[in-house]
C-alpha cells in the first residue's frame, strides 16, 4: 500500500507531462560530475534544492545502465554519444518528466505542482561526457574528484568489485581507468571559464565554506533552509549504509578511509595505474603521507 500512495505523484507528474506541461528553463543549466561513488549525490541534492530548481539525478547514466545493463563510465567521442544519451537530451529540451521515480529527486518541483521558470540542476557519474555536456549545454559544470583509494574501496565495499582474476592487476587498471575518466573531463575545460574542480576532501572538511563558494560560482545565494541542510547532512551519525545514495553523513570522518583497509600492495597497484596518465597538479593525490598531517594541511589551505 505505501508502495503504490508513493507512486501516485510520480503518476501525476508522467500525465502531467503526457499532457504536454512543463516548465520553462531559467538560466544556465548546472551539471555536477564526478566519477561514482565521489560524493556527488551529496553536492547535487544540496544545489537541487528550491521550488526554482529542477533536479535530475543521473538522467543519462541510470538510462544507459537500464537499457544496457553495462558500466555507468561510457566512453565515446563528442561528436558521437550514445544514441541513449540522445533520447535523453531530446526528453531534457521538450521539460519532459518520463523519468524512472529515482531520477526525479523532488517531485514538488514538477508540474502539476510547481510552475514558472525553473533552473535545472543534472548530476551525474561519467566524466567521460564532460565534453559533451560542454558542448550541449553550455553549463556551470562542477566536477568533483576523490581520491582513488578511497573510491575504489567503497566500489569494494558496496560489491562492485570484481573477485576473479588477478587482483593486484584489478587496482592497477582501476587507478588507471580514473585518471584517464578525469582527463577526458579535464582536457575540454582549459578554454571554458565555467568549470569548477573542488576536491571531495576539501569539501568535506569545510563543507558549508566549499559550498558558499560552489553556489557562488553558480551565481546563486544559499537560502537559511539550505544551510540548515548542510548542517543535517554533513553531521548525521548514521553509518554508511547499502544505498549507494544516501546523502546522510559525518563529513570529516568520509576522508582517507582507505589508509586503514587497504594493503601497501594494493594502494601501490592503484597508485602505478593513477599515475601513469599525467594530469595537472589540482588533480594529484598523496598516497604515502599521514593521514594526521594531510588533514592538517588542508584545514590550513581552506582557513
Amino acid at each position: 500500500m505505501k508502495r503504490i500512495q508513493n507512486l501516485i505523484p510520480y503518476t501525476l507528474i508522467r500525465l502531467a507531462a503526457f499532457m504536454g506541461s512543463s516548465r520553462r528553463r531559467s538560466g544556465k543549466p548546472i551539471f555536477v560530475v564526478s566519477m561514482p561513488r565521489s560524493g556527488s549525490s551529496w553536492i547535487g541534492s544540496l544545489l537541487g534544492l528550491g521550488p526554482d530548481i529542477q533536479y535530475l539525478r543521473e538522467p543519462f547514466t541510470r538510462t544507459y545502465v537500464t537499457r544496457n545493463s553495462g558500466d555507468s563510465l561510457v566512453e565515446f567521442d563528442v561528436s558521437a554519444p550514445p544514441e541513449t544519451y540522445l533520447d535523453v537530451q531530446r526528453r531534457i529540451r521538450t521539460g519532459s518528466a518520463a523519468f524512472r521515480p529515482s531520477v526525479l529527486a523532488h517531485v514538488s518541483q514538477w508540474p502539476p505542482y510547481s510552475s514558472g521558470p525553473a533552473r535545472m540542476v543534472v548530476k551525474e557519474v561519467n566524466p567521460y561526457a564532460c565534453g559533451w555536456f560542454l558542448r550541449e549545454y553550455d553549463p556551470v559544470l562542477i566536477f568533483l574528484t576523490r581520491h582513488p583509494a578511497d573510491i575504489a574501496l567503497s566500489f569494494r565495499d558496496r560489491g562492485w568489485w570484481e573477485t576473479d582474476g588477478d587482483q593486484l592487476q584489478r587496482w592497477k587498471e582501476f587507478g588507471l581507468r580514473t585518471a584517464r575518466s578525469w582527463r577526458a573531463a579535464i582536457e575540454h575545460s582549459d578554454e571554458y571559464d565555467q568549470f569548477l574542480h573542488v576536491k571531495y576532501e576539501d569539501l568535506c572538511l569545510n563543507t558549508e565554506g566549499v559550498l558558499e563558494k560552489i553556489y557562488a560560482f553558480c551565481g546563486r545565494e544559499m537560502s537559511p533552509s539550505v544551510r540548515a541542510s548542510v548542517q543535517e547532512l554533513s553531521s548525521a551519525s548514521v553509518k554508511d549504509t547499502d544505498d549507494p545514495y544516501n546523502i546522510h553523513r559525518n563529513s570529516r570522518n568520509q576522508i582517507d578511509k582507505w589508509r586503514n583497509k587497504l594493503t601497501d600492495e594494493e594502494v601501490a597497484s592503484l597508485r602505478a595505474g593513477f599515475e601513469s596518465v599525467p594530469l595537472p597538479n589540482a588533480y594529484r593525490y598523496e598516497f604515502d603521507c599521514q593521514k594526521a598531517a594531510l588533514k592538517d594541511e588542508r584545514r590550513r589551505e581552506l582557513g
